[in-house]
């Protein structure tokens, strides 16, 4: 169990003897405590006098300086206080517009592509299994969200060894690629950044309230019209729902718009689909870095997971929660 000190920058400035009785106390009871060098402020004074913006770059520092740690102690009820609940107050300040987005085919483009945001990069979202050890049949996580979400016609599709796009999983290359870590129990961070499978429709049925999920996929009996139309709540249900990500502002999702109300062929349709897709994950990426109480981690690195909102009215029977990832302060 790795344990550190949060010694607070008033004990530092002014009490240092505080911080060294915790830790003498500490370790007479067993307890070996690290102090993270890059620690500073829990950002308690911006936050207590309004300053949220100005918080979020000490925020930032905070998580990265405790990443990794099973637990932080601290000689301050206040500043404990603030790590806990004032942050939650803060990672939803920050923004998380969006910045970007695009279709592409071959690995090569796609690490291309991603290159210039790197290191800026803390959850990359991958609608595609990242786990798959099972000969045949369904993973256990899949069997789980279809039980949960059978109802509302989002269960999930089998993955399995013997088919042979799950040999070798593109969501796995990619995270060799970037040294984004794919296990759930880890928290993301700049040193740390991570990778989670998720499934957009049972997520949709969740953030939207849905009672089935939206038909905008190909499908039998479908018609351009009638997946035009889908295409079209679907893009109406993500701008006034996932709202940090500005997509009014954004053109290219202006042009993905004008391209739903107006195709007249599958493929035009096609061809904004899977970026819409791409736009929905990068939502429930940023909600893993700020608000994974949100999010429930169904299955397990061992088997296979997928990360996703709990089912409506009835929590999703999970192996991992996003909560147990969560050092405790």
């Amino acid at each position: 169990m790795r344990v550190a000190l949060m010694v607070t920058c008033l004990n530092d400035a002014m009490f240092p003897e505080t911080g060294q009785a915790v830790v003498r106390l500490l370790r007479r009871l067993g307890v070996e405590v690290e102090f993270p060098l890059a620690q500073t402020c829990c950002a308690q004074p911006m936050v207590n006098t309004g300053y949220l913006d100005e918080a979020v770059p000490v925020v930032r520092n905070f998580v990265d300086a405790f990443a990794g740690y099973d637990a932080i102690v601290t000689p301050s009820g206040s500043c404990a206080g603030s790590a806990r609940y004032q942050h939650a107050l803060v990672a939803r300040r920050t923004d998380g517009h969006l910045v970007a987005s695009a279709s592409l085919l071959h690995d090569s483009e796609i690490v291309d592509y991603l290159r210039p945001y790197a290191d800026a990069i803390r959850t990359a979202a991958i609608y595609a299994p990242l786990v798959v050890k099972n000969e045949t049949g369904q993973r256990p996580c899949e069997r789980q969200i279809s039980a949960a979400f059978g109802r509302y016609e989002a269960s999930a599709h089998s993955s399995n060894l013997g088919r042979p796009q799950f040999v070798s999983l593109r969501g796995a290359r990619l995270a060799d690629e970037f040294g984004w870590e794919i296990d759930p129990t880890v928290r993301p961070s700049s040193k740390r950044p991570t990778c989670i499978e998720v499934y957009p429709h049972p997520a949709m049925v969740s953030l939207f309230g849905l009672v089935r999920t939206i038909k905008y996929k190909a499908g039998r009996g479908r018609t351009v019209i009638d997946r035009r139309l889908a295409f079209q709540v679907l893009m109406g249900y993500m701008a006034t729902h996932l709202t940090s990500l500005r997509l009014a502002d954004d053109p290219r999702w202006l042009d993905m718009m004008s391209t739903a109300t107006n195709a007249t062929r599958p493929v035009d349709l096609k061809r904004i689909e899977d970026e819409i897709d791409a736009i929905f994950c990068a939502y429930l990426a940023s909600l893993w870095v700020t608000a994974p109480e949100q999010l429930t981690v169904v299955g397990d690195f061992d088997g296979g997971y997928i990360v996703t909102p709990p089912a409506p009215g009835s929590p999703v029977v999970h192996a991992v929660s996003a909560d147990r990832a969560v050092p405790p302060v």
